[in-house]
């Protein structure tokens, strides 16, 4: 796998348009002289977006409390009422 750069305009690809693809359709693309070459951290750059994690833990927290609350309790409706021989068995 390699990146290339797109440095003319084409029918597909703008100008600065970054694309992994396989060593041959890469080295392919390359000698049509539209594309460049590129290092592999330029492409990291550009496609990995940056989340901001901090508010989707916390929002995702604050769901599972309540979650958690609820099917505890629809547990506990559920459940049959303590005999006294089960005290002996604990």
């Amino acid at each position: 796998m390699k990146c290339i750069k797109a440095i003319k305009d084409s029918k597909n690809y703008k100008v600065g348009s970054i694309v992994r693809l396989s060593d041959k359709e890469a080295d392919e693309k390359v000698a049509t002289g539209y594309f460049t070459f590129i290092p592999k951290s330029e492409w990291k750059a550009v496609s990995r977006v940056k989340v901001d994690k901090v508010e989707v833990a916390e929002t995702k927290g604050e769901e599972t409390k309540a979650h958690k609350a609820k099917r505890h309790s629809e547990i506990k409706s559920k459940q049959r009422p303590m005999d006294p021989a089960d005290k002996l068995l604990k």
